[in-house]
């Protein structure tokens, strides 16, 4: 099953890029960092957004499982997120 991903970066990223991270949505933050938001049906869909990160020479700051797509929500959940998680 697909699981929702939270990817913390470094720096503004040009929302351009949706469109090359797929399905993710990119979400500026106040501080200047960039959060990725989607889902991903396993561990080598995840490392392919990482490597698309790398490609790009973005910091990767925080990866957060947030909740299964289309279902509960994990021991990390939207909640944890909201209030800052443990993006450092």
């Amino acid at each position: 099953m697909a699981k929702v991903y939270q990817i913390r970066v470094r720096g503004h990223l040009d929302l351009s890029y949706a469109t090359w991270f797929g399905d993710f949505h990119i979400t500026h933050l106040p501080d200047g960092d960039s959060v990725l938001t989607g889902a991903v049906p396993d561990q080598a869909a995840l490392y392919g957004i990482v490597a698309r990160c790398r490609d790009l020479g973005v910091t990767l700051v925080s990866i957060m499982p947030l909740q299964e797509a289309g279902g509960a929500c994990g021991q990390d959940g939207p909640e944890r997120a909201a209030q800052g998680g443990n993006h450092e």
